[in-house]
């Protein structure tokens, strides 16, 4: 029975990444089928942030498989990791010009972004899981 609980807990936990991924997949798609990327400055932001969220849970979820205590730091610095690794990503293959004036503004503002998203997900995790041994 207790680790039919858990097991359930998990498969739902593994629901909300899914659920996540395909929210911010739809906004994507339609943020570049409608051009909104390059027509309007802050669509990106909503996006990261929802990026961050995903990013959060999915390293809970990786870290409580593996049997890892997860903490706030952790959960920050990989978000922050996979944040940094996106914008390589969108810069290596010309999704943003460095040449671009606000290159950096941009890139800040998507990391931050991001950041905010894994506190997100961090606080969600506290507040709803905090009763398995991981959180």
């Amino acid at each position: 029975m207790y680790d039919n609980f858990y097991f359930m807990r998990k498969i739902s936990f593994l629901f909300l990444i899914l659920v996540t991924a395909l929210v911010l997949m739809v906004y994507h798609a339609v943020a570049t089928k409608l051009h909104l990327y390059w027509t309007t400055n802050w669509i990106d932001m909503p996006a990261h942030v929802l990026g961050g969220v995903l990013s959060g849970l999915i390293i809970f979820f990786a870290l409580s498989l593996l049997q890892r205590k997860t903490t706030f730091f952790g959960i920050i610095i990989l978000s922050f990791f996979i944040g940094a690794c996106w914008e390589v990503f969108e810069w290596r293959f010309g999704l943003i010009a460095v040449t671009d004036k606000f290159f950096w503004v941009d890139t800040i503002g998507d990391i931050v972004s991001d950041l905010v998203g894994a506190y997100i997900s961090y606080l969600y995790i506290i507040k709803n899981i905090h009763g398995i041994k991981e959180a």
